[in-house]
């Protein structure tokens, strides 16, 4: 439930914003929503925690590509 998971995960990221996993979360909810820009701004800040998350580096790329930074979008597949 989208609608739900939303207020859940702020509340989250407000008590503890070092969490790449709810990063991560966020960043997947914004992406499904078509909200690409905030879902990269997320999926970076979870980059920033877990620079080795294989699933924050494909959900980067995909976002990136849905924006048209194709450039970004190849850059970030090869991570």
């Amino acid at each position: 439930d989208m609608a739900g998971a939303e207020p859940l995960l702020m509340r989250a990221l407000a008590k503890d914003r070092g969490i790449a996993a709810a990063w991560r979360s966020y960043a997947q909810l914004k992406a499904a929503q078509g909200n690409a820009p905030t879902a990269v701004a997320s999926y970076q800040q979870a980059l920033k925690l877990d620079r080795k998350s294989a699933e924050a580096w494909n959900g980067l790329a995909g976002a990136l590509g849905r924006m048209g930074r194709s450039e970004d979008q190849i850059k970030a597949y090869d991570n």
